[in-house]
Parts: C-alpha cells; structure tokens; sequence
C-alpha cells in the first residue's frame, strides 16, 4: 500500500457508497420487518409471539447483569466504605 493521501474527491466518492449501502440495507430490514409482522397476523400468533420475545429479553437482560462486574468499594473521608457503582433508585411507595 502506497503512502499517498488520498483526495477529498475519493473520501467523498467512498463516503457517498456508504450510504447508499447503509440505505439498502435500512430498506431491507424494513421490508424483512414488514414480513415477519404479515406472517404472525397470518399464523395468528400475535400474543404467542410477544410472550416469547419477553421471555428472551428477560434472559438476555439478566445475562448482561451476571456479565456486568461488580462495583468497587472505596473509603470516603470518615473511613467508611462507600459503593462507588451506580445505584438503581428505588421504585416510589404507592399509598393504597
């Protein structure tokens, strides 16, 4: 590969490419979308089909927890440990 530059012509020929790809390929998945939607109206399974992917997110959102590592502790002025890692709020007390 040669040392030369290549010019703002050939970086904006490469560039324009990319984004007539990157649209075909929006295009596809939008049809492919549009597809699979026909096909669960047609099998009827519209409630099957969102339990299912439920379940899946839930599984994919509790690997991506185990994944995730532990937070550290540290000291703070007074000497005692605080968590340093984000804290989740907790959900607000509903009166009944």
């Amino acid at each position: 590969m040669s040392g030369k530059k290549p010019t703002m012509n050939q970086v904006k020929n490469v560039i324009n490419n990319m984004l007539i790809e990157l649209d075909r390929l929006k295009q596809a998945v939008v049809r492919l979308d549009s597809i699979l939607l026909t096909y669960i109206e047609f099998k009827d399974d519209g409630e099957k089909w969102n339990k299912w992917l439920d379940k899946k997110i839930k599984e994919e959102e509790s690997k991506e927890n185990k994944d995730e590592p532990k937070p550290k502790k540290s000291r703070n002025s007074s000497g005692k440990n605080t968590n340093t890692g984000t804290r989740k709020k907790r959900p607000a007390k509903t009166n009944k």
